[in-house]
């Protein structure tokens, strides 16, 4: 893949898909974790959190809107090898690969509750977090 020139890394497309990896793996990990941060006393920071007192709704509608925020993040990511200037669509497939295994790291490694096995038979694939959020 190589270096990426400075006016790739300075366009307004490559930072969008930059930023919306960066936004999609800390709104995948708000929803996930929700139950641990609460446990631990440090949820202030979670953005289901956030948005659950800020609008005064549920979890459940909180987790939802985030959820909407992730999947419109992910979907950005998603069409942006075609958007990006030419040499820099292989980085961004990298980062979509990176938001694939956080997923699969999230699933599988039971970290953020008994998830691991449980999630077995549920939706699958990227935007699909808010299916977990309750295991």
């Amino acid at each position: 893949m190589g270096e990426l020139h400075p006016d790739v890394l300075r366009s307004r497309e490559f930072r969008t898909a930059v930023d919306a990896f960066v936004d999609a793996v800390s709104l995948h990990n708000d929803i996930v974790s929700y139950d641990r941060e609460v446990e631990e006393g440090t949820i202030g920071n979670n953005g289901v959190e956030v948005a659950r007192r800020a609008l005064g709704v549920s979890r459940r509608e909180a987790t939802a809107l985030i959820d909407g925020l992730l999947t419109a993040r992910v979907d950005t990511l998603a069409h942006a090898p075609a958007a990006v200037p030419p040499g820099a669509a292989g980085f961004t497939r990298s980062l979509q690969e990176a938001l694939a295994g956080s997923y699969l790291w999230h699933e599988v490694t039971g970290r953020f509750g008994p998830c691991g096995a449980a999630a077995v038979g549920k939706p699958r694939g990227l935007g699909t977090s808010a299916g977990y959020a309750f295991c």
